[in-house]
């Protein structure tokens, strides 16, 4: 159905955006080279872009297609930012998969906020702390890595090296995008 295409929730803040992406492993790859050639651009539209995490092979996609919300203003918690970035990391990712749930649930109009939807948003200035960390890989340090070889010792001490693997082309896998 929807194998090669990108599906996924784009969350639209006033200064910065979220982005959850469903796609095959290759084609991740692909916008994450994207974003990593527009991080190199003084005059790019995102900058400070961070990738929380990249999961490959999953079963499922949470999205039926690619959509977008603007978000309202949410009232922005100084005492957050003073946890560590790990923390910051899990809670924002569990408000994310809640957030998407909730949306998926909703039987009336996409569009419209409601509540407890404004109560699953992830607060604007922790979003915007995360893209400015050093803990976090940008899109061009994350494909260095991902594109290192990795040496691995056997049980017979010999070396072998190679390339972290996907799992290959028809891998699935989910990327939270925050810029």
């Amino acid at each position: 159905m929807f194998m090669d295409g990108v599906t996924g929730l784009l969350l639209l803040y006033h200064n910065c955006v979220i982005h959850l992406l469903e796609s095959t492993a290759e084609v991740q790859t692909e916008i994450l080279k994207d974003l990593s050639t527009m991080e190199k651009n003084s005059g790019a539209l995102m900058r400070d872009i961070r990738i929380l995490v990249i999961s490959h092979c999953i079963e499922n996609r949470m999205f039926p297609s690619w959509r977008y919300r603007l978000l309202n203003p949410c009232l922005q918690d100084p005492e957050l930012l003073s946890q560590p970035v790990e923390d910051l990391v899990l809670d924002s990712l569990t408000l994310v998969y809640r957030l998407c749930v909730h949306l998926l649930n909703r039987r009336e109009s996409f569009t419209e906020e409601d509540e407890e939807e404004h109560d699953l948003l992830v607060d604007e200035g922790v979003v915007m702390h995360l893209c400015q960390s050093s803990v976090l890989r940008s899109p061009s340090t994350f494909l260095a890595v991902y594109d290192k070889p990795v040496n691995i010792l056997s049980d017979s001490a010999h070396a072998a090296v190679g390339k972290v693997a996907d799992g290959g082309n028809a891998a699935m896998g989910r990327g939270y995008v925050w810029g």
